[in-house]
């Protein structure tokens, strides 16, 4: 009896060992808001106090933020697209929103497959990714959220 119980605490302290060296080598969470139209100063954890916005202020407060972003174009797609891949979105033909109203025809919309995206580099990395929201970067089979990491 005595012999199983010590198996039995080896065992566990062995996987509790192991456990917690996994803990010390696991890959820090990344979150990424992007939100449309949301000014500089628009979250409580900036200092604004008309809109409340705890749960952007909890994260901010237990993580890291950056207040530097710069956009190279004034509309949501090219933007997200520009955010998604670390390039101009210029570079790949991304320069306006899909859809009826683009000022250019010629440009297929979209982020080309040759263009890697972030989730795309996270997901080689061993990271699960998400999105949540809307997409806008052109929604068809080989472009969706689903197959770009």
């Amino acid at each position: 009896m005595k012999l199983k119980f010590f198996i039995l605490i080896v065992i566990t302290g062995l996987a509790i060992s192991n456990s917690i060296a996994e803990d010390g080598n696991k890959q820090p969470n990344i979150i990424v808001i992007l939100a449309d139209d949301m000014g500089y100063k628009d979250a409580g954890y900036m200092g604004c106090v008309d809109i409340p916005t705890p749960n952007i202020d909890a994260i901010a407060k237990s993580g890291v933020w950056f207040t530097d972003g710069y956009t190279t174009c004034p509309v949501c797609a090219p933007s997200r697209a520009g955010l998604l891949t670390g390039r101009y979105q210029n570079r790949f033909g991304f320069e306006d929103n899909p859809g009826p109203f683009r000022k250019t025809k010629e440009i297929v919309p979209g982020i080309p497959l040759r263009e890697k995206t972030m989730g795309e580099h996270f997901k080689e990395l061993g990271y699960n990714t998400a999105i949540i929201g809307k997409w806008h970067e052109e929604n068809v089979p080989l472009r969706n959220p689903s197959t770009r990491g």
